[in-house]
């Protein structure tokens, strides 16, 4: 007699639901290839947002989509988060009964831009301001975005979420070049990378070790499957 099987398989070509926790939360559903099946379906966050509450929104959007195999779970650090979250890889896989990868923002876009040699680093330009410091490839983990930058704006205040909107394109690329001059003297990466929804707007010319990269993030986050 066949035993019952009460958790799902893993198919040979499995679907991958891409979670992204952020100031909402957002469920991509991605086929084998990256491409998009569904969504993205979005769910605003309440102040403060634990664990457990997340994830009973996370389950109304997943409704919504279609049937899937794994789940990568990505993290944008930010204070209007609560602590605890090295809980939601368990808590996830219990409740999806499917495997469950938990990875940073910042480590997810880098994956598929940085060599993996010499020190590198990735900033993130968007409604989310990201950094990431690699040193031969393992990242060496640290919230740039949370210290002062300048009259007691934050790197993420300075260039980050609506300070494109507010500055304007110039004002807002004097800004980028400012931050641009500060991290390269005080890391002095090799090669730094400019990725996210504002980095397309970054004009003017820029030092020799630094490229501005397309997001390839939901590639990535098949990535962390292999």
């Amino acid at each position: 007699m066949m035993p019952v099987v009460d958790r799902p398989t893993i198919a040979s070509r499995p679907r991958t639901l891409v979670v992204v926790l952020d100031s909402d939360l957002t469920a991509t559903l991605l086929d084998p290839t990256g491409a998009v099946v569904a969504g993205p379906a979005r769910a605003e966050l309440p102040v403060a947002a634990e664990p457990e509450v997340v994830l009973k929104l996370l389950w109304s959007l997943v409704e919504t989509l279609e049937e899937y195999d794994r789940t990568t779970f990505v993290i944008h650090p930010s204070p209007s988060l609560a602590a605890g979250w090295d809980v939601i890889e368990p808590l996830l896989a219990t409740q999806s009964m499917r495997p469950v990868r938990v990875v940073r923002a910042a480590e997810l876009v880098a994956l598929p831009v940085i060599h993996g040699l010499g020190t590198e680093m990735v900033l993130t330009l968007g409604p989310t301001f990201g950094a990431a410091l690699f040193v031969g490839g393992r990242e060496v983990v640290m919230d740039l975005g949370a210290h002062p930058f300048r009259k007691k704006a934050t790197y993420a205040d300075y260039v980050g979420g609506n300070a494109w909107a507010k500055q304007g394109r110039k004002k807002w690329n004097k800004r980028v070049h400012r931050v641009l001059g500060v991290v390269l003297e005080v890391f002095k990466p090799d090669r730094l990378f400019l990725t996210g929804r504002d980095a397309s707007t970054v004009s003017g010319e820029l030092p020799a070790n630094v490229s501005i990269v397309p997001d390839r993030s939901l590639e990535a986050a098949l990535a962390v499957w292999s």
